[in-house]
């Protein structure tokens, strides 16, 4: 159906999105902020994860996923953004997490902001390997098991040596569509 068409998700996957969705979205069959800021909550509970990081993350993730802006979100709003988180492209899941992390929307990022987006973005695909949201089946769904932080610091520093080097002096951010179109995101 549709929701196959917008996603990356096999129909079994589908079903089982649509499964944990149904058993949580209100009578008005959305999930609201609150509902959603629950639901992220436990896919990292008694992991190790700050939970006021946990909480932030979840809301800018719920602003970029509600499309029409009014504060809940659909069934398809939720695939859609699923899909690109668990099964997207590098650069699908790349122009998302800078969607989520670009704070001012300037097209730039300053090294937190990159550092926040590529710990979380990891974080939360591997959490969403754990809890089987996603089917570990393909070649591309691995858990990366690393000291996350250090991953996401190394990354910083090689984006911003390229940016620097790029511009001929230290960058203090940089643009999100040269990152893009570098291979760091591929």
């Amino acid at each position: 159906g549709e929701l196959e068409t917008l996603s990356h998700f096999s129909l079994e996957e589908l079903e089982r999105i649509k499964h944990r969705f149904d058993l949580n979205a209100g009578e008005d069959k959305v999930l609201d902020l609150d509902t959603f800021l629950q639901l992220f909550a436990q896919m990292f509970e008694g992991k190790g994860y700050d939970p006021s990081d946990v909480d932030r993350c979840a809301r800018m993730i719920f602003t970029v996923l509600d499309l029409n802006r009014d504060g809940a979100l659909s069934l398809k709003e939720f695939v859609a953004g699923l899909s690109t988180v668990a099964k997207g492209s590098a650069m699908e899941r790349s122009r998302f997490w800078f969607r989520c992390f670009d704070a001012d929307s300037d097209g730039l990022v300053d090294r937190q902001e990159l550092f926040e987006m590529i710990y979380s973005s990891v974080a939360i695909r591997n959490a969403l390997l754990e809890t089987g949201v996603v089917n570990k089946a393909t070649t591309k769904d691995y858990k990366i098991e690393t000291d996350l932080a250090a991953l996401a610091h190394a990354a910083v520093e090689q984006c911003f040596r390229a940016a620097s080097a790029r511009a001929g002096k230290p960058a203090v951010k940089v643009d999100v569509q040269a990152l893009l179109d570098s291979k760091v995101f591929r």
